[in-house]
């Protein structure tokens, strides 16, 4: 075993590490959004129910495969998560192994410290989210494609060159069926090849092209059968890409033009992203240069264009262009689509920095090392600067108020039933309450029931009657839920009671999410440790901001006895 392979084995090891650590440290687990829609698309394949591909989330069934294989194996709700953060992990590998065709050992370790650093990768690691699982294989296609350039370049023959081209085509598939936007990465693959074949004529193109294509629709075949087995009958990722989105109302608030768009993309980045995109920038056009005096083979030229045009295309495209393949529409833009952009990007940052600790004049070559030390200092800052956040996206507050108003129920209130009434801001929250609620009475029933008729894909599950129940009793729920004017059903049914005077209904607590320093208990979960709620929370200690919000995060707990009129 030769000395290199052990070195890189070694580096190659501690950057997996790194990545776990770092993914570890910000797991985030539930956190009550469109995570609860892939959980319970996961729990129905490991429970037998037939899945719908008329669900956005169910639709990617390749990617819900890993976490019904551990709810089938009785692990809880929030570690169906857990899996996922091997695709992380998995990310931070691959990328070494493709900075480490084009960089030196040093350049390609900093250049995935860099990509562990961005919070585009890491404040998404340990969630139930397909864009790192996606990110993952468009990193093993780029590293494939530099795999087969260097192939061609030594004349390995036609069946490594064409095996390597089929993994590129089965790895860009794999990321299609996990999320729809990585057909829009397939540009860059074939593009390579066709530009790296140009010189070799259309006979030496087609082949390889083929194989690319035969690849990729191998994946599909999979997946196509994995639906019949799943759903029923016969279906591919490709069929999702012309679904209609109504997604109108955020592309106008993000803007329709390339300058809005532009801001909004400006506004959405973490500083630390933003420039590492900008040290990409930089970084490509120092290779244009080197490139147009000569002083890049054309190999390595190629090699360096599989990872330009890995950052740029796919920041290009989530920006301004269109993963409907009916008509031209503006992307959604949220901070997690530009994974894909990450390794290629900190690959191109890692090259730039290289070169600017060595710049410099003889008299003063202090200071490239320091201006290089103090650009990557600062890169490098965010897991850190962002420590108390960890885990903390999106509802991941309302449902640590839940379960603490849950706990704190269980304490004051021993022996007296609890029960979830419909509330909240949106479904995910009802799919998210009906994960964390089989405890509580009716709760196995109001999920298997709502899996069964299928009520769960619009947030609905079963709840016992208000008029069925006999006091005393808890209910709980996010928000106002007894005083907003549009009541759901069972509040107003409560409420009506009340007004007869059959019941008394009492609010005795309000949950809110509290600064960090509060404990209630020790976890393992960095989420909840970041999350530390108050043990009560009184209605007066709510931030008037909270309270106000247009998604209320805290919980109110009201006591339900009867009458004494």
């Amino acid at each position: 075993m030769s000395k290199r392979f052990v070195q890189d084995g070694w580096l190659l090891a501690a950057v997996g590490m790194v990545f776990l650590l770092v993914g570890g440290y910000y797991f985030t687990g539930l956190y009550c959004s469109d995570d609860t829609r892939y959980m319970l698309g996961a729990i129905r394949l490991a429970v037998g129910e037939p899945i719908s591909t008329a669900s956005l989330a169910e639709r990617r069934v390749m990617f819900l495969l890993p976490a019904a294989l551990f709810h089938a194996f009785g692990w809880k709700a929030d570690l169906l998560a857990a899996p996922y953060l091997l695709f992380f992990v998995g990310t931070g590998c691959s990328g070494y192994l493709l900075a480490r065709r084009l960089l030196p050992r040093a350049g390609a370790a900093l250049a995935m410290l860099l990509a562990a650093a961005q919070p585009v990768l890491f404040l998404y690691a340990g969630a139930m989210l397909p864009d790192i699982a996606g990110t993952f294989f468009i990193v093993l296609a780029l590293l494939l494609l530099v795999l087969w350039l260097e192939a061609v370049e030594v004349g390995a023959g036609w069946r490594r060159e064409l095996l390597l081209a089929a993994g590129v085509g089965g790895a860009m598939a794999t990321s299609l069926t996990i999320k729809e936007s990585g057909l829009v990465l397939l540009v860059v693959p074939v593009v390579v090849i066709a530009l790296a074949s140009w010189r070799r004529g259309a006979s030496r193109i087609l082949p390889v092209i083929t194989a690319l294509l035969l690849g990729f629709a191998a994946v599909l075949v999979v997946e196509a059968a994995v639906f019949r087995l799943t759903a029923g009958h016969w279906y591919s990722s490709l069929l999702s890409l012309s679904t209609p989105h109504d997604m109108q109302a955020y592309t106008q608030a993000q803007g329709l033009d390339p300058i809005a768009r532009l801001g909004t993309l400006r506004a959405i980045l973490s500083p630390v992203t933003k420039g590492l995109f900008l040290l990409a920038g930089l970084s490509s056009l120092h290779l244009a240069r080197a490139w147009h005096s000569g002083r890049l083979p054309h190999t390595g030229a190629l090699g360096w264009l599989v990872v330009v045009f890995g950052w740029s295309w796919p920041l290009l495209a989530f920006t301004l262009g269109s993963v409907s393949l009916t008509e031209y529409r503006p992307a959604v833009m949220q901070e997690r689509y530009y994974a894909p952009a990450i390794i290629p990007a900190a690959i191109l940052a890692a090259d730039l920095v290289r070169h600017i600790a060595f710049a410099g004049a003889a008299r003063f070559r202090w200071v490239g090392p320091i201006a290089a030390a103090v650009l990557s200092v600062w890169l490098l800052s965010a897991p850190y600067s962002m420590w108390a956040d960890r885990g903390l996206i999106y509802a991941a507050g309302a449902k640590e108020a839940f379960l603490l108003a849950r706990r704190d129920a269980a304490r004051r209130f021993p022996g007296v039933p609890l029960y979830d009434v419909a509330s909240g801001w949106n479904a995910d929250l009802g799919r998210c309450r009906a994960l964390l609620v089989p405890v509580l009475p009716g709760g196995e029933e109001r999920l298997s029931g709502a899996l069964a008729e299928g009520a769960d894909r619009k947030g609905r599950f079963f709840q016992p009657e208000a008029r069925d129940l006999i006091p005393p009793y808890l209910v709980l729920g996010h928000g106002p839920f007894l005083d907003e004017p549009k009541r759901k059903d069972w509040s107003r049914n409560l409420l009506q009671m009340k007004r007869e005077g059959k019941l008394s209904v009492e609010q005795v607590g309000r949950y809110c999410p509290a600064k960090l320093g509060s404990s209630i208990e020790q976890t393992w979960m960095p989420r909840s440790i970041a999350s530390q709620r108050t043990n009560v929370s009184a209605a007066s200690q709510c931030g008037a901001g909270e309270l106000r919000h247009h998604e209320p995060q805290y919980v109110d707990l009201y006591l339900v006895t009867e009458s004494r009129r």
